[in-house]
């Protein structure tokens, strides 16, 4: 629960210091937003999720990117933020002599198998609508549908084209995500 809590947190302001930065242009919203994910990093993977964000905002401002040198500076906030999971990267290596052993450890856990499943059952499905049903983020989910719709009209069409695949992409491997947290998706989603 906490490391959901902690992920969810930095998310939401990783969101609001990135919608300031599109307001703004100014380094420091950017600068910060990079440290949160970085620190979000070092708690869970969940942090990857906001990266295609990112990106996405980087096409539609591609014009008022920061220059390389301030760009230095966001990398070296996310770095800041990632040092604990630095630092138990290089426990874990210590522990397990094994670079291979060691992204393993870092990207799945004991979960491998059940992370990289292909395989989507029925029962998977109806999970993940059960979840939906019984989770806090219900409400938010039941707006999202309007909010997509709403959204083609923010910019241009093969934006909210690539968003659409993007998010059935999103939903799709939450489904097929065979670990007890696969709920979790939709906290980020």
């Amino acid at each position: 629960a906490e490391v959901v809590t902690f992920s969810t947190m930095c998310l939401s302001f990783e969101m609001v210091l990135l919608a300031r930065f599109t307001r703004t242009s100014h380094v420091g919203w950017l600068t910060l937003a990079a440290l949160a994910n970085g620190l979000s990093w070092s708690t869970h993977n969940y942090a990857m999720l906001s990266w295609p964000a990112y990106v996405i905002v980087a096409a539609m401002h591609v014009r008022r990117l920061p220059k390389p040198r301030t760009l230095l500076l966001v990398g070296g906030a996310w770095i800041i933020g990632c040092l604990p999971l630095f630092v138990a990267t290089a426990l874990e290596y210590q522990r397990l002599g094994s670079v291979a052993g060691t992204v393993n450890s870092l990207l799945f856990g004991v979960y491998r198998e059940k992370v990289l499943n292909a395989d989507v059952s029925a029962g998977m499905v109806v999970r993940q609508f059960a979840y939906l049903g019984l989770n806090f983020p219900t409400p938010v989910i039941l707006l999202s549908a309007w909010g997509w719709w709403r959204a083609r009209a923010i910019g241009p069409r093969g934006l909210w084209l690539g968003f659409t695949v993007a998010g059935l992409t999103y939903a799709g491997f939450g489904m097929r995500y065979n670990v007890s947290d696969q709920y979790t998706f939709l906290v980020h989603g």
